[in-house]
C-alpha cells in the first residue's frame, strides 16, 4: 500500500476519505503510536463525519489487538477529547477527526498522558516514519479490554467551574445565516462554533461580528482578574489591542507563533494562564494549557451579567482604536 506522506501535518493527521486516509491507514497509525508510546490505556473518541464509525471501529480493534485497553467515549468534540485524556488515568488518546476540513476529510489527534500535544516536533513525524516503512508489529497474546463512557456531564461540569455559578466562523461568507438570525430574534448575544467545537466566535447585539483578536484581548483583561500579574501568550499577527489590555490589566504578554501544539506547548514553558488566537483558538492553563470552545462563552455571558453591558460596550476600547483588515490569504504556485 502507497501511503502519502503529506497527510501528516504539523498538528495532526488529515487526508481525503478513502483516497489519502482510510481504515487501513488509520490502523497503521495507531499501530505505530502503540508501538512509539507502549500505551498501556488510552481514549478514543471521534468526530460526526460519516467516514468516522468505520475508522472508530478498525482502530479501536487495533488497539485492543495489541493488548492496549480503551476508554471509548464516542462522538465527542476536540476539546472534550482533550478533557478526558487529561481527566482521566489513561496514557494518551486519539481522537478521529479533520477538524474544520470538508466532509470528504478525515484524520486523527493524538495526545499523551496528561493531554500533552503531539506534534511534527514531538512524535507525530515519528508516527509517520515507521506507518511508511510499515515497522508496526505490534501484536500481543493478551487482548485490551473496552470501556464505554459519557464523558459530557464531567465535560460541563469542568467548564462551568471556570465561573462563578450560583444555581452556565472565522469566513464571512459563513456568518451570514447566523447574523441574520441574531437581527431576526434581537438577540443580546450570538455565539456560533466551528466542526469541531473547538473554536468560539462571537457577535454583539448590533449583529456585528468581533474578531477573535479582540475576544482575546476582553478575555485577557478578565482572566487578569482571578490571576494578578500572570503570562498571557498572543497571536503575533495581530498585537496592538492585545498587548495594551494585557498591560493595563498588569499582566505579562508573550508573544508566540500560532498554532495548537506550538502554543499549548508555550503556556507549558512559560506557566501562562490563557492564550488567544485570530483565528478564535482559546486556551485555558485549567484546561490542561488546551484549547476549549466552550469556556470562552461562560466567561463572556459572566461578564456581560456582573458588568449590566453590551459586549459592543466590552470590545469598544479596542474596536474603537485599531482596525482590523480580517485574515488575508495568498495562493502560490
Amino acid at each position: 500500500m502507497t501511503i502519502n506522506p503529506q497527510i501528516f501535518k504539523s498538528y495532526d493527521v488529515r487526508g481525503v476519505y478513502p483516497a489519502d486516509f482510510n481504515e487501513e491507514i488509520a490502523k497503521k497509525i495507531v499501530k505505530a503510536y502503540i508501538k512509539l508510546y507502549k500505551p498501556q490505556k488510552v481514549v478514543l473518541g471521534r468526530d460526526v463525519r460519516e467516514s468516522g464509525e468505520s475508522l472508530h471501529q478498525v482502530s479501536l480493534a487495533s488497539f485492543l489487538e495489541a493488548g492496549v485497553d480503551v476508554i471509548d467515549i464516542g462522538i465527542v468534540s476536540t476539546d472534550m477529547f482533550y478533557f478526558a485524556v487529561g481527566q482521566l488515568p489513561v496514557d494518551g488518546g486519539i481522537t478521529i477527526s479533520a477538524s474544520h476540513n470538508p466532509r470528504e476529510w478525515n484524520g486523527m489527534n493524538f495526545c499523551k498522558k496528561g493531554a500533552e500535544p503531539i506534534s511534527s516536533e514531538t512524535g507525530l513525524f515519528d508516527i509517520r516514519d515507521l506507518v511508511i516503512k510499515n515497522d508496526v508489529n505490534v501484536e500481543s497474546e493478551n487482548k485490551g479490554s473496552v470501556e464505554k463512557k459519557d464523558i459530557s456531564e464531567d465535560f460541563l461540569r469542568r467548564v462551568a467551574s471556570f465561573i462563578d455559578l450560583t444555581l452556565n466562523p472565522l469566513l464571512p461568507q459563513n456568518r451570514k445565516e447566523f447574523l441574520d438570525l441574531l437581527r431576526s430574534e434581537k438577540a443580546d448575544l450570538g455565539v456560533s462554533w466551528d466542526g469541531d467545537g473547538d473554536r468560539c466566535f462571537f457577535a454583539d447585539e448590533t449583529a456585528t461580528f468581533i474578531e477573535g483578536y479582540f475576544i482575546t484581548a476582553l478575555l485577557a483583561t478578565e482572566v487578569l482578574k482571578k490571576h494578578p500579574g500572570a503570562k498571557i501568550i498572543i497571536d503575533p499577527r495581530l498585537v496592538w489591542a492585545t498587548q495594551e489590555a494585557i498591560i493595563n490589566a498588569g499582566g505579562t504578554p508573550v508573544i508566540c507563533k500560532p498554532g495548537m501544539t506550538i502554543i499549548a506547548d508555550r503556556m507549558k514553558k512559560e506557566r501562562a494562564v490563557f492564550g488567544g488566537e485570530m483565528s478564535s483558538h482559546f486556551y485555558f492553563k485549567e484546561n490542561y494549557n488546551r484549547d476549549n470552545g466552550m469556556i470562552p462563552l461562560f466567561l463572556i455571558l459572566e461578564m456581560l451579567s456582573k458588568y449590566n453591558t453590551t459586549l459592543s460596550q466590552l470590545v469598544a476600547p479596542y474596536t474603537s482604536k485599531y482596525f482590523i483588515s480580517g485574515e488575508l490569504n495568498f495562493e502560490t504556485e
